[in-house]
């Protein structure tokens, strides 16, 4: 899915996304291109493409901890 949320309002689009992790169920898999820092929370993994390039791969947690482009980009976000 690639921003298929975009001129939904947050509080509907997060319950979309939860209604889909929870049909998806725990044996499949959910590809899910965003810019916005906040829908990351919801997923296990993070892929930080930069012109296609994979430059960092983790838990958003673990990926904010290194400080690395992710971290970056997303305190960018929030100085804005």
């Amino acid at each position: 899915m690639d921003e298929p949320f975009t001129f939904i309002d947050s509080k509907s689009k997060s319950e979309m996304i939860e209604d889909i992790i929870d049909f998806l169920g725990e044996d499949k898999i959910l590809i899910y291109i965003t810019r916005s820092s906040e829908d990351l929370k919801k997923f296990d993994r993070v892929f930080y493409f930069e012109n296609g390039k994979l430059l960092e791969t983790g838990h958003l947690k673990e990926l904010m901890c290194k400080k690395g482009k992710t971290y970056k980009k997303i305190k960018g976000e929030k100085k804005k």
